[in-house]
Parts: C-alpha cells; structure tokens; sequence
C-alpha cells in the first residue's frame, strides 16, 4: 500500500507541472496575440520589449517547476565572470544529453539577465507543436531541416541577420549533437528504468553541473572546413572534462567538483510569474466568457499558427 501510495504521488509531481504548463499555454498565446495586434501601429522595438517580457515570465514559471519546486542544486563552473557579468550577444552551444537541456540554457540565462531573448535552433518537426509552434517562430527561433540535402542556408543567414537587426543582447541557442535521446532504443530506455527503480521511487533534490566557457568570436574560424574541425575539438575536450565526473577515482571526482560553486535562484524570481500566469488562467476558466475565450484562443491560435507557418515557409 505504501508503495502504491508512493507510486501515484510522485506521479503527480510530472503529472501536475506539465498539466499546468500545457494550461497556461493558450492564455499565454492569448495575451501575446492580443499584445502583437495593438504593436502593429508601433515601433517595432516596443513588440520586441513585449514579446521578450512574455517569453521571459513563461520560461520562469518553467523554471519554478524544474529548479524552485524540485529543489535542485545548480552548480556552475567555468567563466562565471562573464555569466554574472552584464548580458552580451552569444551563441550559445551544448552537448545534448536529453530532451530537457533546453532547460538548463534558461538557468543560465535567467542568472544573466537576458532570458527573454534566447532564441534557438529548432529542428523543423517542432513548428508542429500547436501553439508553441508559431510563438517559437515569432519570438525569433529559427527552424531549420536536418536531413542531408534540405538544408536551406540562404534561409538561416536571413534569420541571423534579423537577429542581428534586434539590437537587444541575446543568446543563440544551438546543439550540434542533435536528439541524444532515440526512443526505438529499447534496451538504453530498459536500463534507465532499472536504474530508477534500483534507486528507489522518491523524488529528492538532484545535482545539476553546469560548466560555462566563453569563445571569443576572433578566436572561431571563418571557413566550414574550420568549423566542423573546430566544433568537433570541442566535444572531444567536452568529453574529456567530463570524464572526471563519472571518474571510480574519488581524487579525480573530487578535482572535478572543486571547479564549481552553487549558484541558487532566489524564489522570488520565479514564484511571482507562476502566481500571475496560474491567476489568469484560473480566472478566465471560472467564467462562461472566459472560458470560450481560452477555448477559442487554444484551437484558434493552433489553426492560424499552422496556416501562417505554412505560408512563410519557416524552414
């Protein structure tokens, strides 16, 4: 009975967050469109503010339920003079573990400063995603084909150049390795399972590493061959610092460890957000208006996203 009990409560812990997540979805999409459509007559620059105000209290309810509510414990390494330091143009690049790595580039980005205007590199499957697609696009992601041959460069050097014209301070957010997580893969998923329940059923706070190095851009080459060998160092010295985390060695582990320091979110940067967003939702679903309003908004901004995805051929 116990366990029973155990089973379903940590249930809910996933259950819950991403139910609130996917709710607050269409009142979001909501508030920006209404925002979009009363900047049309503006500077674009007032859209850009708005949009980046939007997109940056979504991501902090985010990171309530993935850093304040779980209690993790975010250890950053690297050049943390440059993360705490005032927020700079970046591409941002990472290894790719999971499909939750996303996340980890909002912690970082939040404790710079400049977490509404990350943008990323999406892979074009992702624009399908009913409402998220077209935000996405319009917050100034970029979506690109990864299959060899519809690869359209001329589109992704339109992109950055629109970026570039921003003129606010923001990250571009990339992950080389692509999808690390392949679900025809039985046997790893078999493992992984064992592996939680070898561990047992509870939730406890986990440790999350996070080494930060910055590039600077006169130091990256300026030809495709140079990339790609340039690029490809990169993950080989990734893999070998990383080593010393899953090192037997405890003198190494420990050498490893030393380089970081914990860096903790203070509540109120996330809570306020939650409290605004879960408080609108609410609101519009306890009234009849409200609530075909939040109907509408969900099914509607989904068909209209699609058509204008469509139209602009994004990708």
């Amino acid at each position: 009975m116990f366990l029973t009990a155990t089973v379903l409560i940590n249930s809910c812990r996933i259950i819950v967050p991403a139910g609130i997540l996917f709710s607050v979805s269409p009142s979001y999409y909501i508030v920006w469109l209404a925002f979009r459509s009363l900047s049309v007559a503006l500077p674009s620059k007032v859209f850009k503010k708005g949009d980046e105000f939007l997109w940056s209290t979504y991501q902090r309810v985010v990171l309530f339920f993935f850093e304040t509510l779980t209690g993790a414990n975010i250890h950053i390494g690297g050049d943390l003079d440059v993360l705490f330091g005032s927020a700079k143009n970046a591409i941002y690049i990472s290894n790719h573990q999971s499909d939750l790595d996303w996340i980890v580039s909002d912690m970082l980005a939040i404790r710079q400063g400049c977490l509404g205007s990350i943008r990323y590199i999406l892979k074009n499957e992702l624009k399908m995603v009913p409402l998220y697609g077209n935000c996405f696009y319009e917050h100034g992601c970029v979506y690109v084909k990864r299959s060899r041959g519809q690869f359209n460069q001329e589109r992704m050097l339109m992109h950055l150049e629109a970026m570039k014209k921003r003129g606010n301070p923001g990250w571009l957010i990339i992950f080389p390795e692509g999808t690390r997580y392949d679900p025809l893969k039985t046997s790893s998923i078999e493992k992984s399972e064992k592996h939680a329940k070898e561990i047992g059923f509870t939730v406890k706070p986990v440790d999350v590493y996070i080494h930060f190095r910055r590039i600077d851009v006169r130091d990256v080459p300026n030809n495709e061959d140079g990339i790609k060998h340039w690029l490809h160092q990169l993950f080989v010295e990734k893999d070998r610092f990383v080593s010393g985390y899953y090192s037997t060695r405890d003198d190494e582990q420990q050498l490893f460890l030393k380089q970081f320091r914990r860096s903790q979110l203070p509540w109120q940067s996330t809570v306020p957000a939650l409290v605004a967003w879960v408080g609108l939702t609410a609101t519009a679903l306890l009234t009849p208006l409200g609530r075909t309003v939040y109907v509408w908004g969900a099914l509607g901004g989904t068909i209209i996203g699609y058509s204008l995805l469509l139209i602009r051929k994004v990708s």
